[in-house]
């Protein structure tokens, strides 16, 4: 079979400052959890768990006590997605957490959102648009929008924070990745911690396990 000739793809890393009140919140949760790890309470069966109330906040997001939702300052994040399309045109950013998606949604002008609860054809009705440039900024969630579509019209991705699932980051990377694209892909993956730079370089290289997480307190 003949190899498909696609052009080349290219990994960025954009950093951000948090901000006061996230950072200290994130150093709150982070102490309290390295307690735990040291007192044999995160084990390798809870590491994503806790891991990922870090990977909320470090991303604008975190539930409290009651599950209530507080959403952080993220400004600077969203300006610098709006400044990526209007460099290269139509951008597709990957999120995990609902919250985020939807704020985003709020904060950038001329896009759509796709997350779980979007019912079906809704979906068609949102990428349809994208697809004829009805729109410029597409932001979805990784484990609804990963698998099945065609989006090789786009050939920027922007991860708002790293994915805990290979699949699902690698997934989402093959939408703009397959026959038919034309142009060199960009990855950006924004991160606020060094946590979650070491998570998306274990994406890229291997498979994200309990064990893993784990490694990350031992670290």
């Amino acid at each position: 079979m003949k190899k498909l000739d696609i052009p080349d793809i290219t990994y960025e890393y954009r950093e951000f400052q948090m901000t006061k009140p996230q950072a200290k919140l994130y150093k709150e949760i982070y102490d309290h959890q390295i307690a735990e790890y040291n007192d044999g309470l995160i084990v390798a069966a809870t590491a994503a768990v806790k891991f990922t109330k870090l990977l909320q906040i470090a991303g604008g997001c975190v539930y409290d006590n009651e599950g209530n939702t507080i959403v952080l300052p993220i400004k600077d994040k969203i300006e610098e997605i709006k400044h990526i399309q209007k460099e290269v045109g139509q951008v597709i950013v990957f999120c995990q957490f609902v919250e985020i998606l939807k704020h985003l949604h709020t904060q950038i002008p001329n896009s759509e959102v796709i997350y779980g609860a979007v019912q079906q054809r809704q979906r068609a009705r949102i990428l349809a648009e994208f697809k004829a440039g009805k729109f410029d900024v597409l932001i979805a969630q990784p484990r609804v929008a990963a698998h099945g579509l065609n989006l090789q019209f786009c050939s920027t991705i922007v991860f708002f924070g790293p994915i805990l699932g290979n699949s699902y980051y690698r997934q989402a990377i093959a939408r703009i990745r397959r026959s038919g694209q034309t142009k060199k892909q960009v990855i950006i993956n924004f991160f606020s911690a060094q946590a979650e730079k070491q998570m998306y370089k274990t994406l890229e290289t291997k498979n994200v396990s309990s064990e893993l997480l784990l490694s990350l307190y031992e670290n």
